[in-house]
């Protein structure tokens, strides 16, 4: 929980001090577009992924654990992380696109 956000933070800021001294628009097609993306990843990992972990740890925390509960719950996280690697890949080829602009 400490740990990616800073890393994200120091990733986000190097980004940005990189497009700056390449002289990068920021209102570029392309940047808009990684904004874009790293918003939404954003919202679906601590939004949703994150608090969705938490839930599953602390049903497991119980005494009885309700097992159907905990399957829907990481079947949910399944998904999501499927979605984030699309979202990944995407950026990737914006970041891509970006060194040849």
């Amino acid at each position: 929980m400490f740990l990616m956000p800073a890393l994200a933070s120091v990733a986000i800021t190097a980004g940005i001090l990189v497009a700056k001294r390449d002289g990068l628009d920021f209102f570029s097609v392309p940047l808009i577009a990684a904004g874009i993306l790293v918003v939404i990843l954003t919202i679906q990992g601590f939004g949703f992924l994150l608090p969705t972990e938490v839930r599953i740890y602390l049903e497991l925390r119980k005494q009885n654990p309700n097992l159907d509960k905990i399957i829907r719950l990481g079947m949910r996280n399944v998904y999501l992380s499927g979605s984030q690697a699309i979202f990944q890949i995407i950026l990737i080829f914006v970041m891509a696109y970006l060194t040849t602009m």
